[in-house]
């Protein structure tokens, strides 16, 4: 995306605003992605229980939310090395080497 990002730039978008896009792209797709995961992962435990746990009196509770706490970890570690990620990049990117082509 270094090539849209340079094209934005040098037809007047501002650095801030293009890593807040980045930023709020990646946070959407982090939380997005969790979520779908919390909810497979749920679905997921409610079968076994109900197929393996339950039938042999075990237990296994899917509505732990304290289970579902210490899966944020990743989430925050991921965007924050994608924030870094954009951050540097940022910092030192040239729109006008974008547009004549000296970065692909």
């Amino acid at each position: 995306r270094i090539s849209e990002f340079g094209l934005l730039q040098a037809l007047g978008f501002s650095r801030r605003y293009l890593v807040k896009r980045a930023f709020s792209e990646a946070v959407l797709f982090v939380i997005g992605g969790w979520l779908l995961g919390v909810l497979a992962v749920f679905g997921l435990l409610s079968l076994v229980r109900s197929l393996l746990m339950y039938p042999r009196a075990y237990a296994l509770d899917p509505y732990d939310s304290l289970a579902y706490s210490y899966t944020l970890a990743v989430p925050v570690v991921i965007l924050a090395g994608a924030a870094l990620t954009v951050w540097s990049r940022f910092r030192k990117f040239d729109p006008i080497a974008v547009v004549e082509r000296r970065i692909v």
